[in-house]
């Protein structure tokens, strides 16, 4: 498995506090594993260990995408697409897609994370062809 150190963003739910949409930014680790992204939360307080906040199917994801101005800042798509439908799908995303989650990460690596991730995503994808 290997470990990338990033900063994620992610949307809170609204609360006393905080107004819809509001983000902020966790230390956290994302990992890669042969089937799994997982997402690990540092615990705040107590070094060297972390919580995982999410484990997505490396299947499941869609879209890899980032900013032109900032391209250190990643989006991964996660859902359900016109592959699953079968043979003769052509596998790139369409209006078909039906997105059910997204994770955003500032990656300070990024071009080697996601190509390390993307590579993962093949392997993953032809070992469900055969």
């Amino acid at each position: 498995m290997s470990s990338i150190c990033l900063l994620s963003f992610i949307r809170r739910k609204t609360s006393d506090f905080y107004s819809d949409n509001v983000r902020f930014c966790c230390c956290s680790r994302l990992c890669v594993s042969d089937s799994h992204l997982i997402v690990l939360r540092d615990v705040p307080h107590e070094k060297g260990s972390a919580w995982v906040q999410a484990r997505r199917p490396l299947s499941t994801i869609l879209k890899i995408t980032s900013k032109k101005r900032h391209p250190e800042f990643i989006t991964f798509s996660y859902g359900t697409n016109s592959r699953d439908a079968g043979p003769g799908s052509s596998g790139v995303t369409s209006a078909e897609d039906t997105v059910s989650a997204v994770d955003r990460f500032i990656i300070p690596q990024a071009g080697e994370a996601t190509k390390c991730i993307k590579q993962q995503i093949i392997k993953v994808l032809e070992a469900l062809e055969t």
